[in-house]
C-alpha cells in the first residue's frame, strides 16, 4: 500500500491573507498569531518536501536530491530577504519624501534614525509618532502582497507537478 501525497496538501497560501490585516493599531497579538502560522506552516512543509523529494527521486541520487533542495532553499531565502529588503526600503523613502513634502514641518524629525524614532518615539508629537508608523506599516503591507503574489505564482507553477507516492516501510502493505 502507498500513501498518495497530494499537492493540494500542501500547498495552502489562503493564511497570508490574514498577514494583510496588520495595521499600525494591530496589538502584539494578533502579530503573534499570524507569526506563529508562518512558522508552523513552515515548519511542518519543509521537512514534508524533503521527504516528498527524497522518495521521488531513484535510490542512488538521494543525496544529491537533498542537497539541492537544501542549496535552492538557502539561495532562496538569501535572495528573497535581499529584494525584499530592497522593496522594503525603497517603498519607505518614496512614501517619507513623499511626507516630508506635504508637510515640511515633519524634515528635521524624519531625518534622524529612522529605527530609533520607531523603537521609543521619544522627541516626537503624537501624530508624527503616528504617521511614522503608519509609513513603516504601509511599507510592510506591500511585502506582504508581493509574497503572497509569489506564493500565488509558486502552487500555479505545482499544478503541473503532479502527485508524488510515498512508499511505506512494511512490503507487506
Amino acid at each position: 500500500m502507498q500513501n498518495h501525497f497530494s499537492r493540494e496538501f500542501v500547498y495552502d497560501d489562503r493564511w497570508i491573507l490574514f498577514v494583510l490585516t496588520i495595521s499600525a493599531d494591530s496589538s502584539l497579538v494578533l502579530f503573534g498569531v499570524c507569526a506563529g502560522i508562518l512558522g508552523a506552516g513552515m515548519g511542518m512543509l519543509m521537512p514534508t518536501l524533503t521527504t516528498l523529494t527524497q522518495e521521488l527521486v531513484p535510490k542512488e541520487d538521494i543525496g544529491s536530491a537533498t542537497a539541492s533542495i537544501n542549496l535552492f532553499r538557502s539561495l532562496g531565502a538569501t535572495i528573497g530577504v535581499s529584494v525584499l529588503g530592497a522593496v522594503l526600503n525603497n517603498r519607505l523613502a518614496t512614501n517619507l519624501q513623499a511626507t516630508i513634502d506635504e508637510n515640511p514641518e515633519y524634515a528635521s524629525a524624519l531625518s534622524l534614525n529612522i529605527q530609533e524614532l520607531l523603537r521609543n518615539g521619544s522627541g516626537l508629537s503624537p501624530e508624527v509618532y503616528s504617521d511614522l508608523l503608519n509609513l513603516f506599516i504601509d511599507s510592510l503591507n506591500v511585502l506582504f502582497v508581493l509574497s503572497a503574489a509569489l506564493l500565488a505564482v509558486a502552487v500555479f507553477a505545482s499544478l503541473f507537478v503532479g502527485n508524488g507516492k510515498l512508499a511505506t516501510q512494511n512490503p507487506n502493505d
